[in-house]
């Protein structure tokens, strides 16, 4: 049989003559396939001028972490890309998150640059309230007034009015223990414009071990206040997005820096309230072996406060529009808060979404957050009793009323003890049905997930 010629045996014989040549010769061109250079260089950090108790966090290639509070030149430094993040200052905005390259055999200087700030800026002063908690149920009526005219033979013209009666159907994916109540909140106070992320934790996590109000092991971190050695948050967790190195609480990842912490549980959330407090006198809101309020100082918002400031004034599903569908196609949601809809699996940076009317951010979605209460189910109020029954001693219910009839709950600060406590706003994670303003979770204070946070509240007008 004659050997195989054509176009294919050609090109296989130049294939293994070239396979030949770059053995024995190499490929001759050593920048088409170079890497960036490897190697060492300094790193120069200096201090804002005028900003005191300013600190920097300083991450790294392969790892590395480092974090001070004074100008430093740190030398032998790897090569790659370095995150600084500026922690905050009372007072002060602090620079965002920069991230910068270090050549090999280069100096690179990083510089913080922190800008006055309005005191109480990350605060929302909230006067008091008089408003409708919870939801619809469907099985409540109310009456349209119409005036008509109707003309007699004898008589003529004949004023009448005419009464039409509606149901007021149930909101949308409600649930059983969302009874409406009147509330009435007495007194002004201050809610947190966002969520506490991942940095703030960190930065007065640290400075509450410094200061010995908590301790931390490889795998938590622990209360340190009045014999309490609850835990905090747990490193352990693969979604925990902080970890602790050498006693020293860090970022997993610099970039989550902004996004609202999670892990977190009860007693971690009233605690960090409790820091705050702590940062400016010795007057802190929690006795940490009981965990019952006994000061004035910050601390987790009620439910009262939460479905306040949640509805901003708003009687609808949300305080951006009406519920439509309950699920992940809710457009009214959309350009409000982070749900199954828009978020793509993931929590968001803080404060992406629009603010409601009062301007607080992410009420609706991206994290859980933990209130105060213990949880149960709201008593269903009684219905105002007519006036004017035609038996005093055995009055009977009104068929129509007006919410202002109702009796209101004065300062609910939920039952004295239980086994639960409050979670609202939902999720990125859940259907818009889960993030409503009368919508309600629990959880044990130990427990702990990639999904819950918090925001901080003040009950009296201060200057945080």
């Amino acid at each position: 049989m004659s050997p195989i010629r054509g176009p294919l045996s050609t090109i296989f014989a130049v294939t293994v003559m070239l396979i030949l040549l770059v053995s024995i010769f190499g490929c001759g061109n050593d920048d088409d396939l170079s890497t960036p250079e490897v190697g060492f260089g300094t790193i120069e950090i200096n201090m804002p001028t005028e900003t005191v108790g300013a600190t920097w966090h300083l991450y790294g290639p392969g790892d590395s972490f480092q974090h001070g509070g004074t100008d430093v030149v740190l030398h032998d430094m790897p090569s790659g890309q370095y995150t600084i993040i500026w922690t905050a200052v009372k007072e002060w905005t602090h620079p965002m998150p920069a991230k910068r390259t270090l050549a090999a055999n280069a100096t690179l200087i990083l510089h913080g640059e922190y800008l006055d700030k309005a005191p109480g800026s990350n605060f929302v002063l909230i006067d008091g309230a008089d408003f409708i908690m919870g939801s619809e149920d469907g099985a409540r009526r109310f009456r349209v007034f119409r005036d008509t005219t109707i003309t007699d033979p004898d008589r003529g013209d004949i004023d009448t009015t005419v009464i039409d009666t509606f149901f007021i159907p149930a909101e949308i994916s409600r649930d059983r223990d969302e009874a409406r109540r009147r509330v009435q909140i007495t007194y002004a106070h201050y809610i947190g414009k966002t969520e506490i992320t991942n940095q703030e934790f960190v930065e007065l996590g640290n400075w509450a071990i410094e200061n010995g109000h908590a301790t931390t092991t490889a795998s938590s971190m622990l209360d340190a206040l009045d014999g309490s050695t609850a835990e905090l948050i747990n490193f352990d967790f693969a979604e925990t997005p902080i970890d602790v190195q050498e006693g020293v609480l860090r970022l997993k990842k610099p970039e989550d820096a902004s996004r609202p912490l999670i892990e977190v549980t009860w007693f971690g959330a009233a605690s960090y309230c409790d820091w705050l407090s702590l940062q400016e006198s010795p007057t802190r809101a929690y006795d940490h072996s009981d965990w019952t309020i006994v000061g004035p100082g910050y601390r987790l918002p009620t439910e009262a406060e939460w479905e306040n400031a949640c509805r901003a004034g708003t009687g609808t599903a949300f305080s951006s529009g009406e519920i439509e569908t309950g699920g992940c196609n809710e457009p009214v949601l959309d350009g409000a808060g982070w749900f199954c809809g828009n978020a793509g699996g993931s929590s968001h940076d803080i404060g992406t979404k629009a603010a409601n009317p009062w301007g607080l951010f992410d009420m609706h979605g991206n994290v859980w957050e933990w209130c105060n209460d213990f949880y149960a189910r709201y008593e269903v109020p009684d219905i105002p009793l007519d006036p004017e029954s035609e038996d005093p001693e055995n009055p009977v219910p009104l068929m129509f009323y007006e919410d202002e009839d109702l009796i209101p709950d004065e300062d609910p600060f939920g039952p004295p003890e239980g086994e639960l406590r409050v979670i609202r706003s939902g999720r990125w994670l859940l259907a818009s049905s889960m993030c409503r303003s009368a919508g309600r979770m629990m959880g044990t204070p130990q427990y702990r997930g990639f999904h819950i946070g918090f925001r901080v509240a003040y009950p009296e007008i201060a200057t945080p």
